[in-house]
């Protein structure tokens, strides 16, 4: 008897492997006490809506958390993140993962990467794209984020994308 359901376990496991519940992109990053209150105000959550990592198609940076997300609807959606990596680091981990033979290509002068013809496309978040600054004034970046988290944070990434369209899910975004 043991063994049967041992054996009734083990055929079920393929079953739970692809029914896994999908992952957000990136966690959101700790929020300020203006966001939380605005959170209880209005009803609108800064960190609604975060894509599913397959939907974007571009990993999240190391230690990357979600500062803000952009869909104006006239460009490429977006996300942008705070890392405590230093700025090497996030490039040397995009350089290993974004691969020139899926048509990405590395501007060092701008800090981006981009998957496209032009450089110039890249900065009009016509294609996709990662934008890699240093923070130089925590202070400076998103009121929306807790000011002990901006403090931490040495590397600002933007990333713009083309959604990708998975099973199941709704038609992606036009870009």
């Amino acid at each position: 008897m043991r063994l049967f359901r041992s054996a009734a376990l083990i055929s079920l496991l393929p079953l739970a492997a692809i029914s896994l519940p999908a992952k957000d992109f990136a966690p959101c990053a700790p929020r300020s006490q203006m966001a939380r209150q605005m959170a209880q105000d209005t009803g609108w959550d800064s960190c609604q809506g975060i894509p599913l990592a397959e939907r974007v198609g571009i990993p999240a940076p190391p230690g990357g958390e979600i500062s803000s997300l952009s869909n104006l609807g006239i460009s490429l959606p977006g996300i942008e993140l705070l890392s405590p990596a230093p700025l090497n680091e996030i490039v040397d981990f995009y350089k290993k993962s974004l691969s020139p033979g899926d048509g990405w290509k590395w501007n060092a002068v701008l800090q981006i990467f981009y998957r496209g013809d032009s450089v110039s496309d890249a900065l009009f978040l016509k294609i996709p794209s990662v934008r890699i600054s240093a923070v130089s004034d925590p202070a400076a970046e998103s009121f929306l984020v807790d000011e002990a988290f901006r403090n931490k944070a040495k590397t600002r990434i933007e990333i713009h994308y083309k959604p990708v369209r998975t099973a199941g899910a709704p038609p992606a975004n036009k870009g």
